[in-house]
C-alpha cells in the first residue's frame, strides 16, 4: 500500500479543549531524516469564517509531538501569525526513569490512557475529565479513545454546571501540596520513559 495515497495516514482532525486540531503523521508510519531534505513543509490557510472566537485573534498553535501522544497547546507550542514564515528546529531528547521500586518516582505500570501514551499532562486532562464527569455527568470535549464512555456536555450543561466544577477543580489541585501531606484528586506520576 502507497502510503501517500492513503490520506488517514498523512493527516487526521479531531476536536480538542482548545479547538479544532489536525495531527500530522497519527499513525507514525512516515519516518524522515534530519536536515533540509528531510524537513516537513506545512502552509496554512486561515479561514476566518471558521473562527468562533470573538476577541477577533486569527492564528495557529503547532505542538510538535510523538504520534502516540495527545498534545494540548493551552501550555505548549508555537504560536504562528497567519502571514508570517517560521523554521523550527528539534532535538530528540529521551529520558527515562526509576520506577517507584528501585526508588524512582514513576510508576511503570501507567502506560496509556484515554490521551494515549501516558505523560503527566494526559494525566491531568484525564483527570479532569473524571472530576467533572462525576459533577455534571459529561465533559466538555470527548478524549481521543474514550475508555470510560464519557457523553459531551451540551452548552447548556456546561453553563449549568461543568464551569462551576471546573472552577472548583483548578482551586481544589492548585491549593494541596503533596509535599505538606495534603493528598490531590490527581495521582499523576513522572512517566517512566519520555
Amino acid at each position: 500500500m502507497d502510503i501517500f495515497n492513503d490520506r488517514s495516514n498523512m493527516i487526521e482532525e479531531e476536536l480538542s479543549p482548545t479547538g479544532k486540531c489536525f495531527r500530522f503523521n497519527p499513525k507514525g508510519v512516515l519516518h524522515s531524516k534530519a536536515g533540509d531534505y528531510g524537513s516537513v513543509y506545512l502552509r496554512l490557510n486561515a479561514n476566518r469564517r471558521d473562527y468562533t472566537d470573538t476577541t477577533g485573534q486569527i492564528g495557529f498553535v503547532m505542538a510538535i509531538h510523538h504520534y502516540t501522544q495527545y498534545s494540548s497547546t493551552r501550555n505548549t507550542g508555537i504560536i504562528m501569525s497567519p502571514g508570517l514564515h517560521y523554521r523550527v528546529t528539534l532535538k530528540r531528547i529521551e529520558r527515562r526513569e526509576l520506577p517507584e521500586e528501585e526508588g524512582g518516582k514513576c510508576n511503570s505500570a501507567l502506560q496509556r490512557n484515554s490521551y494515549g501514551a501516558y505523560d503527566l499532562e494526559s494525566c491531568h486532562t484525564e483527570c479532569r475529565d473524571k472530576q467533572l464527569n462525576a459533577s455534571c455527568g459529561c465533559i466538555p470535549v470527548l478524549p481521543p479513545h474514550n475508555i470510560y464512555n464519557y457523553t459531551a456536555c451540551s452548552l447548556k450543561q456546561m453553563n449549568e454546571c461543568g464551569q462551576t466544577a471546573y472552577q472548583q477543580f483548578v482551586l481544589d489541585e492548585s491549593q494541596t501540596s503533596p509535599e505538606e501531606g495534603q493528598a490531590r484528586e490527581c495521582d499523576c506520576w513522572v512517566p517512566c520513559e519520555h
